[in-house]
């Protein structure tokens, strides 16, 4: 585990397939209307392209966002500093079972905004779980952005401590 002191940037991220299942023009839209972005906050996608046609109308929606961004997939080392250093990260799929993207998020200290039509582990009170409903989201992400830099420390430190204790209970599993 890194122990250096974190810059933490006013940055949401998501990482996952560039796909209509992933619901990214609605995660756009919805971060357009939390009006954070005069704040200075920004939403970085990573992505797979999956689907070239979903990109093309992504790429329109955000044209005139120069805070919105969509990037290619990372991995490794770079991935690990780039979760370290965001502020949340927002996953408001139609549907999934088990994210990886929330689980190696939380590894690394990272909390999740996510509806609660996504799996997560039965136990986990950690995840900011909301409806799924355009309102509640936003008004999550609006909550979560006007955390102190204490309270992002102690999530996160609290996130990685529960993601980290569960992938030890599981690799002892194996």
């Amino acid at each position: 585990e890194n122990k250096e002191i974190l810059n933490y940037e006013k940055k949401f991220v998501f990482f996952g397939r560039i796909h209509p299942h992933k619901n990214i023009l609605l995660l756009i839209d919805i971060f357009i209307r939390s009006n954070l972005m005069k704040d200075g906050w920004s939403l970085a996608i990573y992505g797979i392209q999956d689907d070239e046609n979903y990109l093309k109308k992504i790429n329109n929606q955000i044209i005139n966002y120069p805070k919105i961004s969509i990037l290619k997939p990372v991995f490794g080392k770079k991935k690990a500093s780039i979760i370290r250093k965001a502020w949340a990260n927002i996953l408001i799929s139609k549907s999934e079972v088990l994210s990886f993207s929330v689980l190696e998020s939380g590894i690394y200290g990272l909390s999740s905004i996510i509806t609660k039509n996504i799996e997560t582990l039965n136990d986990d009170k950690i995840t900011n779980k909301v409806k799924t409903e355009e309102s509640s989201i936003i008004k999550k992400i609006i909550e979560v952005s006007n955390w102190s830099l204490s309270k992002r420390r102690s999530i996160g430190h609290l996130t990685s401590k529960f993601f980290n204790n569960y992938k030890a209970k599981s690799q002892k599993v194996l």
